[in-house]
């Protein structure tokens, strides 16, 4: 995911912001700009990270802006190879299965 690159009207105030579910892979807490990083989500569902940005400027905090960040579970492939197969091609596969709770890829020959 890219950074977020943050500002703040007048100029000068200090950024904080708050994660609300590491794993998405972002960390719990920084200040300044939102850093890239990579997302990750091992389950067979979307999960959310909800992020709050205060603005802090000469000791007065604003409120809060939110965004959510929703990192979709990455799929596993899976083919079953048909036992007289010579080329273990896809255009050979038997089963086909699509397992969103892994993030690998499998071949097996029967």
């Amino acid at each position: 995911m890219s950074a977020t690159n943050l500002s703040s009207t007048p100029i000068g105030a200090t950024l904080a912001w708050t994660n609300s579910n590491t794993d998405i892979g972002l960390g719990s807490i920084g200040s300044g700009n939102v850093p890239a990083f990579f997302t990750t989500n091992s389950t067979t569902s979307a999960i959310n990270g909800s992020i709050d940005v205060t603005l802090t400027l000469n000791g007065c905090a604003g409120t809060a802006v939110n965004y959510v960040i929703t990192v979709n579970p990455t799929p596993f492939y899976y083919c079953t190879i048909k036992s007289n197969s010579l080329s273990r091609s896809f255009n050979e596969c038997d089963q086909f299965v699509i397992n969103p709770n892994r993030s690998d890829f499998g071949m097996d020959q029967q």
